[in-house]
């Protein structure tokens, strides 16, 4: 009788305030809300904490484009009653930002501001640990790409004019040495920047001449000492062809100190890939190789991931008709010899759909799966977030791919992607409730939402299902979801199997 009236109490209590944060939703129409996130997010990022859950980043477009930050754990549920805001901005424009997780745990960020590079880290507890400003008053900044080197130092590299500027923060935030400026002529911006094991890391570049003129890529690795390993000068990537205009590629670092970059060329429209060892060494030649041998489609957009057992890379990208009216989502492995391990045309995950367009393409290897997650938008208001896993072979892992992680009547847009506990995490920006909120959706390794464990009301992880989770559940009152999270600790109350 105690307990039943402890529930009745806590039912009472939901029909009062109205919602609260739950765990990861198994019902693809009723995902997580991020708390604090539900006031005009834009450009989100996402970056797994090192712990199975992940920290969630955003613009705030409703006040001056602040920089706001939330934590997500495990098991789905949202910490912080509010978004840590990590900047307060009063500006009108912004760029793209950066948000990475360094080695002690902590989430770093960095954004272009009014007028300096703006760098900051937070503390696990949500408290900023220290911030930091760079670059020149009165130049061009932008570009702003981080990566996190061991014991808690940051590596952090920006456009400055035409040259790209290259800074290693020590894990106070400190300046570690001079900050380098890397000029070759013509315009340099960095693309991406990688850990690359030892304490080195990769840069890779976009250089241009003139602005009009052919678009490329090129990549430097850096020591240590801070000094350049490939060369005086960034080594090319690819001397043929161009990327499209404003396109910055991220690559992956490879299990050996290399890289793999993916890139899509303007004429014709194909995704290509190159695969550059911890010398310095061009695997696939002076271009790269094409993931596909497809040629009567357009093929763009190619992210990967690096398969951490067989050390092979996994590309995805999105497949098109010639007039890019159609899309759908294709992928293909390879090894560091250039073959392609799932066929000459790779593996379908999607195929081509009439008047389908495919968004935000995420690459993520989780457990023993290469994972692709997307938007996909048949019609403007009713976008699906979709999902697919891929074996070692390039078999569909999950039946009913691609699976769909949100199906709710709404726009969407923003969706970035990252690995978590034995799953694949994503956030995006809705507008379900009329206006744009930040909402969350995991899916297992094995193809199921929700909890993977055998006891999803244990929302402390106590081992039983009693008074104590239902008192987490109203102490956590934002969700409007909520319900169904008492109505499973309800039914699993009690020890758990």
């Amino acid at each position: 009788m105690h307990h039943r009236l402890v529930i009745c109490v806590a039912i009472s209590l939901f029909i009062m305030a109205g919602s609260a944060v739950g765990q990861w939703s198994d019902d693809p129409s009723a995902n997580q809300l991020v708390a604090g996130g539900g006031s005009s997010p834009a450009v989100t990022k996402i970056a797994a904490d090192n712990n199975g859950g992940c920290w969630v980043s955003w613009y705030d477009a409703s006040n001056g484009y602040d920089v706001l930050l939330q934590h997500i754990d495990s098991s789905g549920v949202v910490q912080f009653d509010e978004p840590i805001l990590v900047g307060a901005q009063s500006v009108s424009w912004v760029q793209d930002f950066e948000l990475i997780v360094d080695s002690l745990g902590r989430p770093v960020l960095a954004w272009i501001g009014a007028t300096k590079v703006q760098v900051a880290c937070v503390e696990t507890n949500g408290t900023i640990a220290w911030e930091k400003e760079l670059g020149s008053s009165g130049a061009f900044l932008g570009q702003a790409q981080l990566a996190a080197l061991g014991g808690g130092a940051t590596i952090l590299a920006w456009a400055e004019d035409d040259s790209s500027v290259v800074q290693r923060l020590t894990v106070t935030g400190a300046s570690d040495g001079l900050p380098i400026t890397i000029n070759i002529g013509g315009t340099l911006v960095p693309s991406d920047v990688k850990a690359s094991g030892g304490g080195s890391f990769i840069v890779s570049f976009v250089h241009y001449v003139s602005f009009s003129g052919p678009k490329r890529l090129k990549a430097q690795k850096f020591g240590l000492d801070m000094n350049p390993q490939w060369g005086v000068s960034p080594i090319d990537v690819f001397i043929s062809g161009s990327l499209q205009f404003g396109n910055y590629p991220e690559f992956v670092a490879d299990v050996s100190g290399g890289a793999v970059l993916c890139w899509y060329e303007t004429s014709p429209l194909m995704a290509r890939m190159q695969w550059i060892n911890a010398d310095g060494t061009r695997l696939f030649g002076t271009s790269g190789m094409t993931v596909t041998t497809e040629s009567s489609m357009v093929h763009v957009n190619p992210v990967a991931c690096i398969d951490p057992q067989t050390g092979h890379a996994s590309v995805f990208w999105v497949r098109q008709n010639s007039t890019q009216g159609s899309s759908g989502i294709q992928a293909n492995r390879i090894d560091p010899n250039g073959q392609r391990l799932w066929g000459p045309t790779g593996s379908q995950l999607a195929p081509v759909s009439n008047l389908t367009t495919c968004l935000d393409l995420h690459a993520v290897h989780v457990g023993g799966l290469a994972t692709g997650s997307w938007i996909s938008s048949p019609s403007l208001g009713a976008e699906k977030v979709l999902a697919a896993g891929l074996d070692g072979n390039g078999n569909i892992a999950w039946p009913g791919s691609p699976r769909i992680l949100s199906d709710s009547n709404s726009s969407k847009t923003d969706m970035v992607s990252c690995a978590g506990d034995s799953m694949l995490m994503t956030c995006w920006v809705d507008d379900r409730l009329g206006t744009d909120q930040l909402y969350t959706q995991n899916i297992n390794e094995d193809g199921t939402l929700g909890s993977s464990d055998n006891c999803p009301g244990d929302i402390n992880g106590d081992g039983v299902v009693n008074v104590n989770d239902i008192l987490i559940a109203i102490a956590n009152w934002d969700d409007p979801y909520m319900v169904n999270d008492i109505l499973t600790i309800i039914e699993a109350w009690g020890l758990c199997p």
